[in-house]
């Protein structure tokens, strides 16, 4: 796993703004899962991260995109979301190094980093450097998943029924 800043990992995607190319994934990918609510218990949230850390790290390397938190802070634990960081060679601040490279392989750093900003209830991004995988998670406790292939759609849906997650909002995007 790479720990990036926003700018470092803004040159790596060759793009101007992170921001940018997330807000150009989610208008570009058409066929979008979800919206669905994030289950309220860490064993669920556990179990979430688990199953897309296995679907996704086949075969690309994935972003986690930490752009949100503060926002519920009686939900974080920034000792124990540090020390992890430290177990693994990181020592800048969350404010200084929001993104998260993974390579196939890496499940189980993804479990960790997804699982954590599941559990203190942060905003963040999923995706490929190719745009062609985006998942939000928002601190409002939805999720959404936008693809550009009907058959991964249909993967991922069938791999998530078995979480029996509420949708939202007739399938309609949260997204702000």
């Amino acid at each position: 796993m790479k720990t990036l800043s926003v700018k470092e990992a803004s040159i790596l995607l060759g793009v101007d703004s992170l921001d940018a190319f997330v807000i150009s994934a989610s208008q570009r990918l058409q066929k979008t899962i979800g919206p669905f609510a994030i289950p309220v218990d860490s064993g669920g949230k556990t179990s979430i991260a688990r199953h897309l850390a296995d679907l996704l790290l086949q075969d690309s390397e994935f972003f986690i995109y930490i752009k949100g938190w503060m926002i519920w802070p009686s939900s974080e634990n920034f000792d124990l979301f540090d020390g992890y960081r430290r177990s693994i060679g990181e020592h800048r601040p969350l404010w200084e190094a929001q993104v998260h490279l993974l390579a196939p392989g890496e499940q189980p750093a993804f479990v960790s980093i997804l699982g954590m900003a599941l559990y203190f209830v942060w905003d963040v991004e999923v995706f490929d450097a190719r745009g062609t995988t985006l998942l939000t998670f928002s601190h409002d406790e939805w999720m959404e998943l936008r693809v550009d292939d009907a058959a991964r759609a249909t993967g991922i849906e069938q791999g998530l029924a078995g979480f029996q997650l509420k949708r939202l909002a007739s399938g309609a995007s949260l997204r702000k």
